[in-house]
């Protein structure tokens, strides 16, 4: 996170996985305050690519509240035995 904004394959990597997985942080959007502000890709698509505004006053209603790291551990649980299957299946 210290490195968003300053170098562009990290700042793609966060933004990707905060638009995929509807996400914002590690645990929550808190865990940006630390480097500045939220970045866009924390904010709630409405339509069509454009966004809420939450980059100055971010809010539950007008960002994605849950953390990447908890919507990552569900979305892995959730599909173990695909994940699985696959891996066996490459191996």
């Amino acid at each position: 996170m210290a490195l968003y904004g300053s170098r562009r394959d990290v700042t793609l990597a966060w933004d990707q996985t905060q638009e995929r997985l509807q996400c914002c942080g590690v645990d929550t959007w808190h865990d940006w305050n630390r480097y500045g502000p939220v970045p866009e890709s924390c904010c709630q698509e409405l339509f069509g690519g454009q966004r809420k505004d939450c980059s100055i006053f971010p809010t539950i209603t007008n960002l994605y509240s849950q953390g990447c790291l908890y919507v990552t551990t569900n979305f892995i649980r959730d599909h173990a035995a695909l994940i699985g299957g696959t891996a066996i299946a490459v191996a």
